[in-house]
């Protein structure tokens, strides 16, 4: 009887891991037949959030070509001015702007003898 109770055993274990195989497989088929409907709703996803992407990329060009052309007509109308006034003055040389850190100013102002004593020196010291 030990024998036939260990083959009945042997038998139900065997035929439970079958039963539980099915299963999964139907779960597996399940779950496969829905991946085409769940892979259309992720492409519509992601095909949604390239659109919008795209749209903000186009409106961004847009944007920066707006900035560009502002920018090409401020420099344009500077360089006719320029012009203009070289034109009517040739001897006149455009004047060059010169940028210099406040320390390079006071330097300056210190080394010339009719600005070491001025205010504005004494201001410049006084907003190092």
């Amino acid at each position: 009887m030990t024998s036939n109770t260990r083959e009945q055993i042997r038998f139900l274990i065997e035929l439970n891991k079958i039963q539980n195989g099915e299963t999964n497989n139907n779960l597996n088929m399940s779950i496969f037949q829905r991946k085409p409907e769940m892979l259309n709703i992720i492409e519509e996803d992601l095909k949604g959030t390239r659109t919008r992407e795209y749209r903000t990329s186009i409106i961004e060009q847009l944007r920066q070509k707006e900035a560009d052309e502002t920018a090409c007509l401020v420099l344009r109308d500077t360089r006719l001015k320029r012009k203009k006034l070289t034109d009517n003055n040739p001897n006149m040389t455009p004047i060059r702007i010169l940028r210099a850190s406040l320390q390079e100013l006071i330097a300056v102002m210190e080394s010339e003898p009719v600005l070491k004593r001025s205010k504005t020196l004494l201001y410049a010291n006084a907003n190092r």
